[in-house]
């Protein structure tokens, strides 16, 4: 059924078949984006790590259970958000893929 939507938007123009990225953003931004996302790979968890780390060391020292309870579950968001940063190349690749177009992310992410 998508693919059907997707076809019949495909007659209007709006969507059109990629067949590489390097054609549309050309050689050096996408070495440029892979980069950078590694980068962020790299870092979000180390910051995680540290933040989590900080945050439950301070609950701890002030020894309040509101405190450490706030400790605890900002380190849970921090996590879910430092893997959604690792998922969302390979989410936006799923998705394009099942619906025929282009190549998702470039593998910027992979």
């Amino acid at each position: 059924m998508i693919n059907a939507i997707l076809g019949n938007l495909n007659v209007l123009g709006i969507f059109t078949t990629i067949t590489d990225c390097e054609s549309v953003l050309g050689a050096e931004l996408t070495e440029v984006l892979r980069d950078v996302y590694k980068a962020i790979q790299i870092a979000v968890p180390i910051l995680v790590i540290l933040l989590c780390s900080v945050d439950i060391l301070k609950a701890v020292t002030a020894q309040k259970e509101e405190a450490m309870s706030a400790a605890i579950s900002r380190s849970i968001k921090r996590v879910i958000i430092g893997l959604a940063i690792f998922f969302v190349p390979i989410l936006i690749d799923a998705i394009l893929d099942l619906a025929g177009l282009a190549s998702g992310s470039c593998h910027i992410g992979g």
